[in-house]
Formats: structure tokens, C-alpha cells, sequence
């Protein structure tokens, strides 16, 4: 899931559909994350930071995939 930001050029990630995010590692990155409600791959809770969050979560790609 993610994409490219027609509006900002930016390219957002996030994490795959059948993740299971728990409360507390969604408390950890939630700040990193944006909500989109576009009819393209811009969708649902999404990210131009997948750096950032990787590290908060101690080195997982988010990104890998896309």
C-alpha cells in the first residue's frame, strides 16, 4: 500500500494489509504516519518518513515491496 503524492511529489508508505500492528507499536510511529482518503493507491494511514519508522521499530522496512 502507498504511493506517489501528486500534490507534494512525495512517495508514501505503509504497512502491508495483512499486518498486525499492536497498540503499542502504533503508539510508537503514529506520529510519522498521515490518513488518506483517495480513490488511488493513497489510501488509509500512510507514511513519507519509512527511515524514521523503521528505526523506531528497530530496523523492519516498512517500504520493502514498493
Amino acid at each position: 500500500m502507498g504511493g506517489k503524492s501528486l500534490l507534494d511529489g512525495k512517495k508514501y508508505y505503509g504497512f502491508p494489509i495483512d499486518a498486525k500492528i499492536s497498540q503499542d507499536v502504533w503508539d510508537l510511529v503514529k506520529r510519522q504516519f498521515e490518513f488518506f482518503e483517495g480513490n488511488d493507491n493513497l489510501q488509509g494511514w500512510l507514511t513519507s518518513e519509512p527511515g524514521i519508522v523503521s528505526e523506531i521499530l528497530g530496523g523492519i522496512p516498512i517500504d520493502a515491496g514498493l
